[in-house]
């Protein structure tokens, strides 16, 4: 469920593997974003159908239907908007990954050069 992702993702970011580059918990950071990408698309498309639906007979229930809609349209951008937050600190934490990397690896090139 996409509310539930950025909670596993944040999980993840957390755990001290992914600062030791662990490639197991990369992928399942990866996988686990991809994932919930999917999921946004095909909610919004489901949500674009929903609002494409011929309106009810009924005053009520027409107003029932706009309700529900509202409230999955007002769900699914608190959702969206969690998982960006998310997505973007999962963006921080590769680029200061890379930037580790770069500078252990120059250090190697300095000492090996001695």
């Amino acid at each position: 469920m996409i509310s539930n992702n950025p909670g596993q993702i944040k999980n993840l970011l957390n755990q001290p593997g992914l600062r030791q580059e662990s490639s197991e918990l990369k992928e399942k950071l990866q996988q686990l974003q991809h994932y919930t990408n999917q999921l946004a698309k095909e909610t919004n498309r489901h949500l674009k159908e929903l609002g494409s639906l011929p309106p009810p007979l009924s005053p009520s229930e027409q107003r029932q239907q706009k309700l529900q809609r509202e409230r999955l349209m007002n769900d699914f951008s608190s959702a969206l908007n969690n998982f960006q937050v998310v997505q973007r600190r999962a963006a921080e934490r590769e680029k200061e990954s890379v930037a580790r990397a770069r500078a252990g690896s120059r250090v190697l090139v300095s000492s090996d050069s001695l």
